[in-house]
């Protein structure tokens, strides 16, 4: 089967699209965009403060820098070079889409030029993304070693990385045993669909609870993680999408699960954005996308395409407590660009099939 017309123009799109970027970008995007690699390179180079997260990138730029790059151009240009070609194999390969889907792409190209293509902690999960899109697409495997595995690639991230991606592991372990328990074989009509999201809240109030009762710094840790950040961002000009708690400090656990449930909705229907500014409004559609496409999918869960949503509604889940702005979440998700792809072609071939078979 061979590529089709469309696909061709997009994925050719995409290549010019990037070249652009990196050629210009570094001269008309504002320097908030080049923060975290200028930060990076202080780090490298042994001049900029540093914590785990960062430490473990410059390590890992440090090591891989035989060609000496010392400005982070070179290192937007070496970082495009190597991962263009697996992205664009992988959605060649696939052929199969729908104009949506081809918008989708091209946005999450562009979110990916931008944040995550260059001398940047998102590379690195990005990688650790890839491995688990990896995982969930072979064939050779059932779920429990998928999930064994995935959590695997979670929990070695935690340690070395961002610490937060263990309770996506947890996350990920929870939902998959609902499932088995309650929805699988099931028809999912909307009384279901709502019972896996309330069960699955559930038992993420009932693991933070846990938290509290085992470790009060990991609690305290958890419940803080967003005023902690922002409290220094409320008057920077950079920041704002800035997500401040409706109910103010969480300063207990029914305050918690109450700003929680809020910024779950804000968070997947971001329409407070409208008012920020055009690119604001590119990130609330690109978002709104997404969130509709979760949805619909989690309607059509079965055995093979479970992972994936369950993948993505864990990393929601664990998003909605740590992000610190609307802008930090949508440059975090796009690392997810390739699950998130075949979380989209699910709905779109079911819903081809359910045709077919009118």
């Amino acid at each position: 089967m061979k590529m089709s017309k469309n696909l061709f123009y997009v994925l050719a799109f995409v290549i010019i699209e990037t070249i652009f970027l990196k050629i210009f970008m570094y001269d008309i995007l504002p320097a908030k965009y080049f923060f975290d690699a200028l930060h990076i390179l202080g780090v490298m180079n042994g001049t900029a403060y540093t914590d785990t997260a960062y430490t473990y990138t410059a390590n890992i730029f440090n090591g891989i820098n035989i060609l000496g790059f010392d400005n982070i151009q070179q290192w937007g240009f070496f970082v495009a070079i190597v991962f263009m070609p697996i992205l664009i194999s992988i959605i060649a390969k696939k052929k199969d889409y729908n104009s949506w889907q081809y918008l989708f792409i091209i946005a999450s190209f562009t979110l990916l030029d931008v944040y995550v293509l260059g001398l940047s902690k998102d590379i690195i999960q990005f990688i650790y993304f890839f491995a688990i899109y990896l995982i969930l697409s072979s064939k050779k495997i059932g779920n429990i070693k998928k999930i064994i595995f995935s959590c695997a690639v979670l929990l070695y991230e935690a340690v070395n990385f961002r610490v937060y991606y263990a309770i996506m592991a947890m996350l990920i372990i929870s939902i998959y045993a609902i499932y088995e328990l309650f929805i699988k074989n099931k028809s999912l009509n909307k009384k279901q669909f709502i019972k896996i999201i309330c069960l699955s809240l559930c038992v993420f109030f009932g693991e933070v609870f846990i938290v509290q009762i085992i470790s009060t710094e990991n609690y305290n840790a958890i419940l803080h993680a967003r005023s902690g950040v922002n409290m220094w961002r409320t008057n920077d000009t950079a920041a704002n999408t800035i997500i401040n708690d409706v109910l103010g400090l969480n300063t207990n656990y029914f305050k918690f699960m109450g700003n929680y449930l809020i910024n779950t909705i804000r968070l997947m229907f971001p329409v407070e954005l409208f008012v920020k500014g055009p690119i604001q409004i590119a990130f609330c559609m690109y978002q709104i996308f997404i969130t509709i496409n979760i949805i619909g999918s989690c309607k059509k869960m079965n055995e093979s395409n479970c992972l994936w949503i369950i993948t993505v509604i864990s990393f929601f889940m664990v998003s909605i407590i740590f992000e610190p702005d609307f802008g930090s979440f949508v440059r975090h998700e796009s690392a997810l660009i390739l699950i998130i792809l075949e979380i989209t072609r699910i709905n779109f071939e079911k819903d081809k099939e359910r045709l077919n078979n009118v």
